[in-house]
């Protein structure tokens, strides 16, 4: 399947879950933690860890700091059984990553079906219009040591593709959506960022083919989980 199809299928699942309900997003959440931490433990070489990842998941829609304490015992555990200081902090990397971070897609959900649905649009507003702008138009390099694809037009065109969707798919004030909007398009691009930072590091191109041209979980979910912390903040 082409890029187009595949992207399409992973948006029509996406929206399905969020309407359906908070506790469905919770289970799709949870298989995201599962194979977000499976890729990047095995880009890692870190063996069977994936498995526990989606219970700190789990702890962190109850309340996230419990996320982190089973981050900690977690990374601790592994680090210790291996005996290196290595494995501990990549183990602490992952479960934050790929534990706590995603638990915020449910707790946004549990604020309401627009909330999350508006962060969703918004991310994807973003890496749509930064590729398909970037591609066509893109000439300056935005971080060639990162991505040597991204370019300073992709950048502009997803910041302003996101201040102009968001605040039409919010229920937010205008001069809140406004900044909103500006916050979640400089953040998406950081998590974008931060993935090809790693592959760089690790000399990789994506982190599994699972989506095709998409690359994995991570490759494909990266700004949306990266975001959603401080999404979730501007909620509260």
């Amino acid at each position: 399947m082409n890029r187009e199809i595949i992207g399409l299928l992973i948006g029509l699942t996406t929206l399905i879950l969020i309407f359906v309900g908070e506790y469905a997003v919770a289970l799709g959440v949870c298989v995201l933690s599962f194979f977000m931490a499976r890729e990047l433990l095995s880009v890692f070489d870190i063996k069977s860890a994936h498995v526990f990842v989606p219970f700190i998941t789990l702890s962190s829609w109850i309340d996230p700091s419990f996320g982190i304490f089973l981050s900690f015992l977690f990374c601790f555990m592994y680090g210790y059984g291996k005996w290196s200081i290595e494995v501990f902090f990549k183990v602490f990397f992952v479960g934050i990553y790929a534990g706590v971070l995603p638990s915020f897609l449910i707790l946004i959900r549990k604020e309401g079906f627009n909330e999350l649905l508006s962060l969703v649009i918004t991310v994807w507003a973003v890496d749509i219009t930064a590729y398909y702008i970037g591609r066509k138009f893109g000439s300056v390099p935005l971080a060639p040591r990162l991505s040597p694809h991204k370019t300073m037009e992709g950048f502009w065109a997803g910041l302003i593709s996101a201040i102009i969707v968001f605040p039409l798919v919010s229920q937010m004030g205008i001069l809140k959506s406004l900044i909103t909007g500006l916050i979640i398009g400089i953040s998406a691009v950081i998590g974008d960022l931060l993935k090809s930072f790693i592959k760089r590091q690790l000399n990789i191109k994506d982190f599994s083919n699972i989506f095709g041209e998409h690359g994995g979980f991570v490759d494909r979910f990266d700004s949306l989980v990266f975001t959603s912390a401080l999404y979730y903040s501007i909620l509260l």
